[in-house]
């Protein structure tokens, strides 16, 4: 599976990062982004995508809550968690039940190194290989 063939959903009530992930991630992947999970949920009922990126925060449904719908909408897409703000417990058991695959502090802008390593960790996985390369 070439990068290109590689598809990534973000969804992020902000306009602003959304827009910048795409930017940043569009010369490499298929992106496709929303800032309504409702949206989101709806293009997973049709759409298939291998890798979920979400923000925690957003009206209507935490992101967390909305990964675990993915589970089911998206079972072998890799989701990851991003936020400025999540509880440590919570977080935890979302990643030892297979919520979600990776968490990312916002803002990303912090740290493209650990953003970079996620997405080539999740890719490694869908390629086959093992989660901690």
């Amino acid at each position: 599976m070439e990068q290109k063939e590689i598809k990534i959903m973000i969804v992020d009530d902000e306009v602003e990062t959304t827009i910048g992930l795409k930017a940043y991630l569009r010369h490499d992947f298929e992106v496709v982004s929303f800032n309504d999970v409702r949206e989101a949920k709806a293009y997973l009922e049709t759409n298939t995508t291998n890798i979920i990126i979400c923000d925690q925060r957003m009206p209507y449904k935490y992101g967390l809550e909305f990964l675990i719908e993915c589970k089911t909408l998206a079972p072998d897409a890799m989701r990851i968690l991003f936020s400025a703000h999540v509880a440590e417990a919570e977080l935890t058991n979302a990643i030892e039940d297979g919520t979600i695959f990776k968490f990312i502090h916002k803002p990303i802008s912090l740290d493209w190194g650990k953003f970079d390593g996620a997405i080539q960790n999740a890719i490694n996985v869908i390629r086959g290989g093992n989660k901690n390369t």
